[in-house]
């Protein structure tokens, strides 16, 4: 039979009402709290009991600080006067407990319990969480960002799809205690100002906290295995990393706090360690990524090429091209990408680079969306998709290029539920205004859309 137990706990520092009914039934199951963190709670088998707990706050406590500050020894002094014991604390809480059956009350002035409560989640409470918020707020603009300027790629996705369907998620995570925290506060503040005392917190915030949590959990795996094989590689490294930063951070602190660094020092060292951290070892994961370390980087399965250079073009004899070639499947789209480089500086006129990108969708008001995005984005006062004959390319619409009044060698085709764009880089003469003769459109447009 265990003798510790760790438990998963979903309070919040100003439920003070919760945490002290929650200990007294596990006093009276035989557990008694060890130790309190922000979500897991130690307990030690002991004798069932009837124990009365209590909560108060000490504003100079600290996570960082390396022994009891004045405050606290000053609060533990009191109360052992009264008969209250110290059973933990978490920032500012500090829980306390007797087995007395009418012990003295820690707080009898409701107007101090709660300007202290405020005052505590101000400076330990709020600021990482608005962190937080502002954090998935920047990462839902970036996504946001990306549908907007690059719609094909980012609907192609499985792993950015799945990351913008968690983002949501953790938002809704992050607003729950903001939320609970605010809704006590104004019900409290309103209670105390007649003369009450401050308002009980239901336990809604913690069902909700727990069940989005075991949600998000569960939404892990599909998120490392949305993507293909190197972005999964590359995710689980990411995540890997993250938490053995967050470990090595609490192993510093910890450390520092032992050896009784004082509080502002240990929040340097700890913040600058943060900083370090993740600059090298997030920076070595890039690095590893751009050498090639995870299979397929760039996130590509393996694809034929849809379309040659000889198949467009007249290719000069002995020149030697490089394909590239890459393919991304979702529910909402396909993709493949490729194209071929001139191994060696060509010769003068003849075809340097040639680079395709097809895609297709069962929906077509998407695929209509993206395509219309893709033309919005690349048009300005000087440039545009101007619409062509799209009938020698077998397709159904047309768009060519233009930039500053000149044909570019760069054509979007679109026929049924599929779309392609396909571009042509020529070294040095040949470039802006050459065009494929008819044959060599009917071949790119049956290669790119499908025969």
């Amino acid at each position: 039979m265990k003798d510790v137990l760790r438990r998963m706990e979903w309070y919040e520092l100003f439920d003070y009402a919760g945490v002290e009914r929650h200990l007294s039934r596990m006093a009276a199951k035989g557990w008694r709290l060890e130790s309190a963190g922000r979500y897991l709670w130690r307990y030690r088998r002991a004798e069932p009991a009837r124990l009365t707990y209590a909560v108060t706050y000490a504003e100079d406590a600290s996570l960082f600080q390396p022994e009891p500050t004045r405050g606290q020894r000053n609060l533990e002094e009191l109360c052992a006067q009264c008969g209250w014991e110290k059973a933990a604390e978490w920032h500012q809480m500090q829980i306390f407990c007797t087995q007395q059956e009418s012990p003295v009350p820690l707080e009898t002035d409701e107007r101090v319990r709660l300007a202290v409560l405020r005052r505590a989640m101000r400076r330990s409470f709020l600021p990482a969480r608005l962190a937080l918020l502002a954090l998935i707020f920047l990462y839902l603009a970036q996504m946001a960002f990306l549908l907007r300027t690059s719609p094909v790629e980012f609907l192609s996705r499985n792993s950015l799809l799945a990351a913008a369907a968690a983002l949501p998620l953790c938002l809704a995570l992050a607003l729950v205690s903001p939320c609970a925290y605010w809704l006590w506060s104004f019900r409290s503040g309103r209670s105390v100002r007649r003369g009450g005392p401050c308002a009980p917190c239901g336990p809604w915030y913690r069902w909700c906290t727990s069940a989005l949590s075991a949600l998000a959990a569960a939404f892990l795996p599909v998120l490392v295995l949305a993507g293909s094989p190197g972005e999964q590689a590359y995710l689980a490294a990411h995540l890997g990393i993250f938490l053995l930063i967050l470990f090595l951070l609490i192993q510093v602190s910890g450390l520092l706090k032992r050896e009784g660094i004082p509080r502002g020092a240990n929040l340097f060292f700890t913040l600058a360690a943060d900083v370090l951290l993740c600059c090298a070892l997030f920076g070595l994961l890039r690095f590893a990524a751009a050498q090639g370390a995870f299979a397929l980087p760039d996130g590509g399965e393996a694809a034929p090429p849809l379309l040659r250079a000889e198949q467009a073009v007249s290719l000069p004899q002995g020149q030697e091209y490089v394909q590239e070639h890459s393919a991304f499947r979702s529910p909402l789209m396909s993709l493949e990408r490729g194209g071929e480089t001139a191994r060696f500086p060509p010769q003068p006129g003849s075809l340097e680079r040639l680079w395709y990108k097809a895609w297709q969708s069962p929906y077509p008001s998407l695929l209509d969306w993206a395509n219309r995005r893709l033309r919005e984005n690349e048009s300005s006062e000087s440039s545009a998709y101007r619409p062509e004959d799209p009938s020698p390319w077998g397709a159904e619409e047309a768009y060519r290029f233009w930039q500053a009044g000149t044909p570019q060698n760069l054509w979007l085709l679109r026929r049924g539920n599929r779309a392609a764009l396909v571009r042509f880089d020529w070294y040095e003469t040949a470039g802006a205004g050459w065009e494929p003769a008819p044959a060599q459109k009917e071949i790119i447009g049956k290669q790119l859309l499908g025969g």
